[in-house]
């Protein structure tokens, strides 16, 4: 149980180094971007929990790979096939900080909030759900009219 405690007081922190302004400025019909540094491990994610359809699409989400030469980090590279379900890149062999990459577009001008949420997961489940909320984020975007129209 003490490796574990010490082992979530490594792992937490590391959620804390955002790398996303927390207020964004973009045109209508604009795809944008917001990053957020994230742990890289199985048991904890970011996900986009809150955001107005009306102004915003989500398009979707990848992982940014850690920066090579990172202290701390190695690689391994496996090749799967999945079987059923969605297959998720698999962290255990790295240790380290990744990057959360959400991709929108903006919809209609006016200004919204977009919210992120940093979860615990289930780690023995493949589709890792959600155990408990660690902190939530909210950023808000500015939508501009298209210039010149």
């Amino acid at each position: 149980m003490l490796a574990l405690t010490l082992l979530l007081v490594l792992i937490v922190p590391l959620a804390q180094a955002d790398t996303a302004k927390a207020n964004e400025e973009v045109c209508k019909g604009e795809i944008f971007e917001i990053k957020i540094s994230e742990a890289l491990h199985p048991s904890y994610d970011w996900r986009c929990t809150r955001f107005d359809e009306g102004y915003v699409e989500l398009l979707g989400e990848t992982h940014e790979p850690p920066e090579s030469g990172m202290l701390g980090v190695t690689t391994k590279v496996f090749t799967f096939r999945a079987l059923q379900g969605i297959l998720r890149p698999d962290y255990r062999d790295r240790t380290g900080v990744t990057t959360k990459v959400f991709t929108f577009r903006a919809l209609q001008e006016g200004t919204t909030a977009i919210t992120f949420t940093y979860y615990q997961l289930d780690a023995a489940r493949l589709e890792g759900n959600p155990l408990e909320a660690l902190e939530d984020r909210t950023y808000e975007i500015v939508i501009l009219p298209v210039p010149g129209r």
